[in-house]
């Protein structure tokens, strides 16, 4: 009898606590059990960097390989890399101290990813260098280290492509990464020493912690790299950057130019860009002057400047130095952020387009693959605002505008044409290479991706060694909840056993008390049947009439888990759904209690069936 079960414990726990030793054998206990906490948790791109790097120790093949990229540029799980598989890697990195009977809840993200958009997006970038331009021809495009009208990239490629990557194997692809001039280059200025800060490290660049916190970081923010500091709340510090050597011993004409950020200005003097000629890894030590830039920001607002190109010829012939020192007082600090460091000399100089194409190594060569292209930045610049940082996003989805650009590169286009369209894309603080496949049918161009992602939630708990997936739903029943009992009791067994709008006692569901009512007194004045034929609740006993009442609750819970759940679902990802749920009842001898009850889902929507497991609250 479920009365007499529920006092049971509450006396051996008045009896045990005679014992005048009770709270330290508590404390003891807790001492010994592992810590637990319910937590809930949202994926970041650090977490889905700690899969993929996971990922890529398991993988064994060249389609692992690119599925175990896939993750962390997706920023999603995958069908070769599963939340059920790999989501314990995230868990344990960012929840050490928990154990046993932990719970998370985790949103993220998942998709089931094309093996022929895989393999695209799985490409290495082959990045042309100097040295390859080189191999083209003495003085045209070597001199201008790009392409450009009459030297066109298709020309050249495979034999750079050939020369550059060695012991390529049947099928390899690679994303062939260049410049493409407009027109043929000028004598001009070109880069000696350039810092971007685009592979999210310091690069060239190494920071000195003089006094207080080492603040330097390089990382991405809002599609731009660069390399910050900001010494707001840290105190008084002194910190410096220093390039690595830059030799201009054969340069002639050169230049320094930054593309740099100010906000929350204090004073200039907390800042200055130096040179030096005798630095040696002691900046205290070494001979400093300022690189005197007149065109900068404003120090009020988020825009970057891009400076004047400032002349330090005096410095032609030598190897140099260049270091941005950052100084904040206790109680003020502005952030200073750079990117796109260059120190020019005369060289080559004119318009160009970043450009990539897809090559595939077949048969002893490096061919185009020509069902397939990529955006190029001035392409970006074109669609008008993705031009921006030369990426689509959440905000500007590369589905609103590359149909249009496909009907206008193809305008002879037949049905059943297919183009795979690589782009850059950007979420959620980071961007990744991502490729959709187009399709032209009955007059347009339609994607045949299924789409960046699905976000869920899912349950995960740990089971002391490690965490697992658990598609548990566990909640409170809610008037809602008791509404739906109360509406099935009304609509399918009879109305008369329902005497209020929001009350019936056939299972005692109340929506206005959010409980169930098990009192027999109202069974017997509404002429609830027991399903004992030929007897009322008049004619039991009341062990026997609660045993009834207790006995037809599940039932009644089931019929709102079906209502409230109609696609419910057997499985997840081969995980049987169990459902917990807590309910409040008003007893016989008028006390309020709650109880929790377990459900499995034994047939999945629409109709689904649920069988009832077992009362899992804690005192039975």
């Amino acid at each position: 009898m479920k009365k007499i079960l529920k006092y049971i414990p509450v006396l051996l726990v008045l009896l045990y606590a005679c014992d005048p030793m009770d709270d330290v054998y508590t404390d003891l206990d807790k001492a010994r059990e592992p810590y637990n906490e319910a937590v809930e948790f949202m994926m970041t791109a650090d977490d889905y960097k700690t899969v993929s790097k996971q990922a890529l120790k398991d993988a064994t093949n060249a389609e692992d390989t690119a599925y175990a990229k896939a993750v962390e540029s997706d920023m999603s799980f995958n069908q070769k890399y599963t939340d059920l598989d790999y989501m314990k890697y995230v868990l344990h990195a960012n929840y050490i101290a928990l154990g046993k009977n932990s719970v998370a809840n985790v949103e993220y993200n998942s998709m089931d990813k094309p093996e022929d958009l895989m393999v695209l997006e799985g490409a290495e970038q082959y990045r042309l260098s100097k040295d390859d331009y080189a191999l083209v021809e003495e003085g045209v495009v070597a001199a201008g280290e790009g392409f450009y009208p009459g030297y066109e990239a298709e020309t050249y490629l495979p034999a750079i492509l050939a020369a550059g990557i060695e012991s390529p194997e049947e099928g390899d692809i690679v994303r062939a990464n260049y410049k493409y001039y407009f027109e043929e280059p000028q004598i001009g200025y070109k880069a000696v020493f350039t810092e971007t800060f685009d592979d999210e490290t310091l690069g060239e660049f190494t920071s000195f912690n003089i006094a207080g916190e080492d603040l330097w970081f390089a990382g991405e923010r809002y599609g731009d790299f660069v390399a910050e500091a900001s010494g707001y709340g840290k105190g008084a510090c002194e910190d410096w950057l220093v390039s690595s050597e830059i030799d201009l011993s054969d340069s002639e004409g050169v230049t320094f130019q930054i593309n740099q950020y100010v906000n929350y200005l204090t004073s200039w003097d907390d800042i200055a860009i130096l040179i030096s000629t005798d630095y040696s890894g002691d900046v205290n030590a070494a001979t400093w002057e300022e690189i005197v830039v007149t065109t900068k920001p404003e120090g009020t607002n988020h825009d970057y400047v891009l400076s004047e190109m400032v002349d330090i010829s005096a410095y032609e012939g030598q190897t140099c130095f260049i270091a941005f020192k950052y100084v904040c007082s206790a109680d003020a600090a502005l952030r200073w952020r750079l990117n796109d460091i260059n120190v020019f000399e005369k060289g080559i100089s004119g318009e160009y387009d970043t450009r990539e194409i897809f090559y595939e190594y077949n048969g002893g060569e490096w061919t185009v693959l020509d069902d397939s292209q990529i955006i190029s930045y001035s392409e970006y610049e074109m669609f008008g605002s993705p031009g921006k940082y030369h990426n689509f996003s959440t905000s500007d989805e590369p589905e609103n505008y590359l149909p249009t650009y496909l009907q206008s590169k193809y305008p002879y286009a037949q049905e059943g044409d297919v183009q795979f369209v690589g782009y850059k894309y950007y979420y959620s603080g980071s961007t990744g290479f991502k490729v959709s496949k187009y399709m032209f049918t009955e007059g347009m161009w339609s994607s045949e991706s299924s789409g960046p992602f699905v976000t869920v939630t899912n349950q995960f708990v740990h089971n002391g060694t490690t965490w697992v997936f658990d598609p548990t739903i566990a909640f409170t029943m809610g008037k809602s909840d008791y509404q739906l009992v109360v509406d099935y009791v009304r609509d399918n067994i009879s109305e008369d056993y329902a005497p209020y709008s929001d009350g019936e006692y056939y299972y005692g569901a109340s929506g206005r008390y959010t409980n169930f009512d098990l009192r027999i007194k109202n069974r017997t004045k509404y002429d609830i049947p027991t399903g004992i034929e030929g007897k009322t609740f008049e004619d039991l006993s009341e062990e026997e009439a609660l045993e009834v009442i207790w006995d037809r609750l599940p039932e009644g819970i089931i019929e709102m888990l079906k209502a409230k759940y109609p696609e419910a679902t057997t499985q997840v990802g081969g995980v049987d759904v169990y459902y917990e749920v807590e309910f409040k009842t008003y007893e016989n001898d008028l006390s309020s209690n709650f109880y929790t009850y377990k459900f499995k889902c034994t047939k999945s929507g629409p109709n689904p069936e649920f069988d009832f497991i077992e009362d899992i609250t804690p005192e039975n």
